[in-house]
């Protein structure tokens, strides 16, 4: 097994093969009580943690994660467990679960912009529910990070942003912070 995908679980006494191609898990779901847990397990692995909400809600709640790097099976299948962590009877109410492979994209690369000669373009993999600031600085151990251009909200998809850059410009170094929608 030289392919670096491929490990040999021990305990288990099995190879896992990780597939490296992201996929977006989603579902609903409809808590009933105000305690205890559910784990989402994807291939084994806890993907997801859920803590019943302190406030109820008649309505479902719509949940969506993005994943890589997944265990397989040697059949190229992963194995969906939703596993609760109460002490009395069912508390939690499931909608129905998908996972959607997505496109095999890098999650943050910068180049030359294409439409503009005196531009970098710096673009990312967003996801639902979280916003995206870009951010530079001329030093890349010291100084202040200033904000370029506004927060981006995620869209399940990739964003692009044009960083102009005049003549002249010392060195610029950029991050990309990702904070909670509200």
């Amino acid at each position: 097994m030289n392919d670096p995908r491929f490990q040999f679980d021990a305990g288990a006494g099995q190879a896992i093969v990780e597939t490296n191609e992201p996929v977006e898990l989603q579902f609903a779901c409809r808590w009933l009580t105000t305690s205890g847990s559910v784990d989402v397990l994807l291939g084994g692995q806890v993907a997801l943690h859920l803590n019943a909400p302190a406030v109820l809600s008649s309505n479902f709640t719509q949940a969506s994660v993005i994943l890589t790097g997944l265990p397989a099976e040697a059949s190229d299948e992963l194995n969906l467990t939703f596993q609760l962590n109460t002490t009395g009877p069912a508390q939690f109410q499931l909608g129905d679960p998908s996972l959607q492979p997505l496109p095999q994209l890098p999650a943050l690369s910068i180049g030359l912009s294409p439409a503009n000669s005196n531009a970098l373009s710096l673009s990312w993999f967003g996801t639902t529910n979280e916003n995206y600031q870009v951010q530079s600085r001329t030093s890349l151990g010291s100084g202040a990070w200033t904000n370029l251009g506004s927060v981006v909200p995620g869209q399940r998809g990739v964003s692009t942003l044009a960083l102009p850059v005049a003549p002249g410009d010392p060195a610029r170094f950029y991050r990309l912070v990702m904070t909670p929608a509200n």
